[in-house]
């Protein structure tokens, strides 16, 4: 009966693995579209945009009902204006978008990784929910909920509950969850050009955390599409992580029944 228990387990921690692999990297590859698509558009409309501002320059150096009130055209000419404006305003406005580009690309990239952490802290918790004993030992449990249920039901319940708990803390949390469990060894390294470094997903969280939460001013990813593929790889990387502790795998028998449902939808 144990064995059945443990087959069954098994089987629904495989399903659950396998969905969170084939719909995280699903969404990775809308972020990367996104990404590809904004650098692409991006030199066909700085023309468009450059004749927009050299207009509004000619209109405020020439337009004399608007000049005659707010402006004097002679300085804003003799200042040079008129040349250096479009490219300033230009200049500003590709900074921005490029900016904005990131700080959403990061929102996106965080929240999916965020996601699939504390989904592979729940294939943990179906494969070996004793793992989670020293998380939760020290839980206050009703004297009615042991008379009822076995010492295994309430180690569920109290899993659950911490797992739920678990959610609303930073992403750097989940996966020092994530590591505790797994235990791996030093210098563990399951992939090629690709080293876990905690400092720099606590810099990448803080930048995320800034721009939206800062005082407005939104700033670039320092390293561009190599930021966004740290954190893509961070989810590759994890992937093994929890297959060499716990021996789950993506099913190939599952890939093809849950590309069907996702297509359904």
């Amino acid at each position: 009966m144990l064995g059945l228990i443990k087959i069954v387990a098994m089987d629904e921690a495989e399903r659950l693995f396998t969905e969170i692999w084939i719909y995280t990297i699903d969404k990775w590859v809308s972020i990367h579209n996104f990404r590809r698509i904004a650098a692409l558009g991006l030199p066909h409309v700085t023309p468009h945009l450059y004749n927009e501002y050299q207009t509004i320059a000619l209109q405020l150096a020439y337009d004399k009902e608007y000049v005659d009130k707010y402006l004097n055209s002679k300085k804003f000419v003799e200042a040079g204006l008129v040349n250096t404006m479009p490219a300033m305003l230009l200049e500003k406005t590709t900074s921005l978008f490029q900016a904005s580009i990131d700080a959403a690309s990061l929102v996106f990239a965080h929240s999916l990784l965020d996601a699939s952490v504390l989904d592979y802290c729940k294939v943990c918790s179906i494969v070996c929910p004793r793992d989670f004993e020293p998380f939760v030992i020290n839980k206050r449990t009703e004297l009615k909920t042991v008379k009822e249920k076995t010492y295994d039901e309430i180690l569920e319940l109290e899993i659950d509950e911490y797992l739920r708990n678990l959610e609303k803390e930073s992403l750097i949390k989940k996966l020092d969850l994530l590591f505790g469990l797994c235990k791996p060894p030093a210098g563990y390294a399951p992939m090629k050009d690709y080293a876990y470094d905690r400092p720099k997903i606590i810099q990448l969280d803080d930048l995320r955390h800034s721009n939206v939460h800062g005082d407005g001013t939104i700033k670039p990813l320092l390293n561009g599409n190599e930021d966004i593929r740290y954190l893509e790889k961070t989810f590759y990387f994890l992937t093994p992580l929890v297959h060499d502790r716990y021996g789950v795998k993506i099913n190939p028998n599952l890939v093809q029944e849950i590309m069907m449902k996702k297509g359904n939808k």
